[in-house]
């Protein structure tokens, strides 16, 4: 980690002042933000790739409803979550690894630059999900019968819709707690950064 000592300048900019306890406290705390948030994304990514991965590995040896078009439906929804969940997991490695190599009083412009990246992360993992269900609901009904098919099929979207409601709500409910129009979605810690590094979470 790039860390700045509290009586010295940035190795970057000798002309900048020393950073102060809060500002040292407040990039401490960032950085302690981001990197549970990529840990979280990247073991969730590792474990829905999992399951997968057992979709696509696995289809039913006796397919019972749509037949060998199910199969391949089955295969190729499995793929493309695969695909979402790796993209995922990689990108988590890759900024942890990015935002250690940024110094202090760089960090807050630079993650500005790279916010679509981040915000990448929880879209690439609903993306997988919404097509990991689809797989399972058509993989239902191939085991099972046509009647469970559209059972799955049907279903299938009320999981990540139940996600997104989720998301929603607790959008809502922190809007309360900061400037509302400076509120982000996706990078949620971006709404931790005060007003006077241009975020949306109050004076600091």
């Amino acid at each position: 980690m790039s860390r700045l000592h509290p009586t010295a300048t940035s190795p970057l900019s000798d002309k900048m002042p020393p950073p102060s306890a809060s500002e040292i406290r407040f990039i401490d705390d960032l950085r302690s933000s981001i990197d549970s948030q990529l840990q979280s994304s990247g073991l969730i990514s590792a474990f829905m790739a999992s399951l997968a991965c057992a979709s696509y590995s696995q289809p039913p040896p006796d397919p019972q409803c749509f037949g060998e078009t199910g199969v391949r439906w089955i295969t190729m929804l499995s793929w493309l979550s695969i695909g979402a969940f790796f993209t995922s997991f990689m990108l988590s490695a890759v900024l942890a690894a990015d935002i250690t190599g940024v110094f202090d009083d760089k960090l807050v412009g630079h993650l500005r630059t790279v916010q679509a990246v981040h915000s990448s992360i929880p879209l690439l993992v609903f993306y997988g999900v919404s097509a990991l269900a689809a797989a399972y609901g058509v993989d239902l009904g191939e085991r099972n019968g046509c009647a469970f098919s559209y059972f799955g099929l049907a279903t299938a979207p009320c999981l990540p819709v139940l996600v997104f409601a989720v998301w929603w709500w607790l959008r809502r409910t922190r809007r309360k707690l900061i400037a509302p129009q400076k509120i982000h979605s996706l990078t949620t810690w971006l709404d931790r950064i005060p007003e006077k590094y241009g975020g949306g979470g109050g004076k600091q």
